[in-house]
């Protein structure tokens, strides 16, 4: 009696793994391309370069006047999408170098204007 129940037991464990066999998932791997891992490497090099800019003591105090958090920008800036980055940076790059006070005026226009367009800040009040 004692070996039919073991035989049973097994039988049933055995169907119940076979059945259970087709409901595994297969993992699939793709190769990733060049272009995907330099898009990478330049959005890595745009925020680097945005955030070193709000890091900069003049820009951090003027948002510090205007009322924004400038952690709070930096971590705004590493949430920007690819186009937003590359106009932004555009911008930044069509700027005269060492404009000095303009520039930083500049800057921080574009990112608050970014940030009022994206409705995380109520700067420019619509009556």
């Amino acid at each position: 009696m004692r070996g039919k129940f073991g035989l049973r037991a097994i039988t049933a464990l055995v169907c119940l793994s076979l059945c259970s066999m087709g409901f595994a998932q297969a993992a699939h791997a793709g190769v990733i391309g060049t272009h995907a891992v330099a898009g990478s490497e330049q959005r890595t090099a745009q925020v680097a370069r945005l955030q070193s800019l709000v890091a900069g003591e003049e820009v951090r105090a003027k948002l510090v006047d205007l009322g924004v958090d400038p952690e709070w920008a930096a971590q705004r800036v590493a949430s920007l999408t690819d186009a937003e980055l590359a106009r932004l940076n555009a911008e930044i790059e069509q700027m005269p170098a060492g404009a000095g006070v303009v520039t930083i005026v500049g800057i921080t226009f574009i990112v608050l204007l970014i940030l009022e367009l994206t409705g995380v800040i109520d700067i420019f009040k619509k009556i």
